[in-house]
């Protein structure tokens, strides 16, 4: 079964969430999925609380402070999980410093991604 059936569509198929249409905010689904790890596999939440997050450099960035209300707005009210605002900002910052983007790395024109590193 793929990961996304375990994870965000069990949300998706209770919560009244907003259909995301606006590649930008599948952003929301990455630090979800992430957030779910606490849960759904407990030996790579910690490697993932583990990771660098820059959290009081982001802090003081006022883009990363409105991507992290906007993010706990979808996870709190919309997705209905209890996550702190603190596990959610850890996350963000996670995705943020430990991914980097593969727009039109594959030659595939505007194609907007992201990878991690392993």
């Amino acid at each position: 079964m793929p990961d996304h059936a375990n994870y965000e569509c069990m949300v998706f198929a209770e919560c009244p969430v907003s259909p995301i249409t606006n590649p930008p905010e599948y952003e929301k689904i990455k630090i979800l999925r992430c957030l779910m790890l606490k849960e759904k596999n407990p030996e790579r939440w910690n490697l993932l609380m583990g990771l660098e997050s820059h959290a009081e450099v982001r802090k003081q960035n006022f883009y990363a402070v409105s991507s992290n209300h906007s993010f706990f707005k979808f996870i709190k009210q919309e997705c209905m999980m209890n996550f702190s605002f603190e596990e959610i900002h850890h996350a963000a910052g996670v995705c943020a410093v430990n991914s980097y983007g593969t727009s039109g790395l594959l030659g595939h024109g505007n194609s907007d991604g992201h990878s991690r590193y392993d």
